[in-house]
């Protein structure tokens, strides 16, 4: 997963290989992070991500 954007310290927004967005949350996992900077897996603790449904 890539950095896209640094929400604070402990929770960031990025992105996987299929453009498919997902919150990161973990102490400390900005600090001295970039956005487009790959997250280390192991300093990943909790991801969220959405799901969406066609509603007819």
């Amino acid at each position: 997963m890539k950095v896209k954007k640094v929400l604070n310290n402990n929770v960031v927004i990025a992105t996987d290989d299929m453009r498919r967005e997902y919150v990161v949350i973990s102490l400390g996992i900005a600090y001295s992070i970039k956005v487009g900077q790959e997250i280390p897996e192991n300093r990943i603790e909790r991801v969220f991500s959405s799901v969406q449904e066609k509603i007819s």
